[in-house]
């Protein structure tokens, strides 16, 4: 069985960094629905078999679900506040995007990842799929957004978002090319999301876009001949800021997801 628990540098960098984005435990911070899970408390889920439906790798190709051993689960991120923040975000997320999907931390290896699939990973009883969120991924985005002071946890949420995004695209849009069109479209749906949870939070507790867009923007690639390419720096950001613009204008998500697959030549 797996352990839940991060490596000591894990520990000590999460301990150090806990304050940086959870100083409020409100809804700007994240959430995690551990009472769905199956596996009994404490315990992770067993290592998956290789998903077996559409797949969509946001940050990267690394696990494209080709027959095999699968991806290696977890059901916390190893800093207890960080669980609750991601729970309530799960929440929140789904009410908003009207899709259900599990929520995994994800052994992502030394390349930073996360992805959605409409397969049911983790053995969890929720319907419309699974997202994973990388462990690596995740230490990524403290360490460069703790130098900046920046809010590592906005920016997953931002990541989050975009991987909600992919599994509303799995239930709406006939026809799923690889490539830049299905991420940029989703990064549009994040800047939509991210906005509106601005907007909520303006008050009280501001959403760090700046921190979001510049962990969009460095997840960007000049590989255009690659499947896999997920559009340049600049693209995503510019998709990112179109939902932040859309949701600014008072657009509902539904015309803004019509409206961008549209603009990236996606079917309904």
């Amino acid at each position: 069985m797996p352990s839940s628990k991060p490596s000591p540098n894990r520990r000590r960098l999460l301990g150090a960094t806990a304050c940086l984005g959870l100083s409020c435990a409100c809804g700007a911070a994240f959430a995690w629905p551990t009472d769905d899970y199956a596996s009994p408390p404490g315990q992770d889920p067993p290592p998956e078999e290789a998903a077996q439906g559409d797949i969509a790798c946001s940050w990267s190709a690394s696990y494209g679900g080709a027959a095999g051993p699968g991806p290696q689960l977890f059901s916390s991120t190893g800093n207890p506040m960080l669980d609750q923040g991601m729970t309530l975000e799960h929440a929140i997320l789904s009410q908003t995007f009207g899709v259900r999907p599990g929520l995994f931390m994800l052994n992502d290896g030394n390349q930073g990842n996360a992805f959605a699939t409409t397969a049911i990973l983790g053995n969890h009883s929720f319907p419309h799929g699974t997202v994973v969120f990388g462990m690596t991924l995740m230490m990524e985005e403290f360490m460069k957004a703790g130098p900046m002071g920046g809010r590592a946890d906005h920016a997953m949420m931002g990541i989050l978002a975009h991987e909600w995004g992919h599994i509303l695209q799995f239930m709406n849009v006939k026809a799923r090319p690889p490539g830049k069109a299905m991420e940029l479209h989703a990064d549009g749906l994040a800047g939509w999301y991210m906005g509106m949870r601005a907007m909520q939070l303006a008050q009280w507790n501001p959403v760090d876009l700046r921190t979001t867009m510049l962990s969009f923007f460095g997840k960007g690639d000049y590989a255009f001949n690659d499947p896999s390419h997920h559009g340049t720096p600049q693209e995503r950001v510019q998709a990112f800021q179109g939902g932040l613009q859309a949701v600014h204008q008072g657009a509902s998500l539904p015309s803004f997801f019509q409206q961008s697959a549209a603009w990236h030549g996606l079917p309904l």
